[in-house]
């Protein structure tokens, strides 16, 4: 088996030390299902998805899309139903914002992955991509401020 890039060990050893590889694999599966209950035009419409207390929301590119996902939600939930996602009782369509409005962005501040993602970088042949690992180590390195514009 071929070693791994540095990156991509950093990827997995945080998601496993985070706890998200059950998440994740939770959600690709919810994935999967709306996909199969959806069909490939409006699930290709579709940004992404979350359930929580049985609603599933959708978020999607328009608002014709939001339409569809309504007239359609009862077959779609029926359809998730069979596809093993019982807990799904309802469904409700978000608009994604439009390029004029910008959604308002959160930058976490983290030294300790930081840290990591610029000893990862290091070691990365590609001089561009390990220019672009060592910016994004600096940004994670520094507290949000106000002047900057993250909250």
């Amino acid at each position: 088996m071929a070693s791994m890039d540095p990156f991509s060990k950093l990827l997995r050893q945080t998601i496993r030390e985070r706890g998200w590889a059950d998440s994740l694999r939770s959600h690709r599966s919810l994935e999967r299902a709306w996909e199969r209950a959806a069909g490939a035009d409006l699930a290709e419409q579709t940004v992404g998805i979350r359930l929580a207390g049985g609603e599933l929301e959708v978020f999607v590119s328009g608002p014709g899309t939001a339409t569809q996902v309504r007239f359609q939600a009862r077959g779609i939930l029926t359809a998730l139903r069979a596809n093993g996602i019982a807990e799904a009782t309802s469904l409700r369509p978000r608009v994604l914002p439009t390029a004029g409005r910008q959604p308002q962005r959160h930058r976490h501040y983290s030294p300790v992955a930081a840290d990591r993602i610029s000893r990862a970088a290091e070691s990365v042949p590609d001089n561009e991509l390990r220019d672009a690992l060592q910016h994004l180590a600096r940004t994670l390195a520094r507290p949000p401020t106000e002047e900057s514009g993250d909250p």
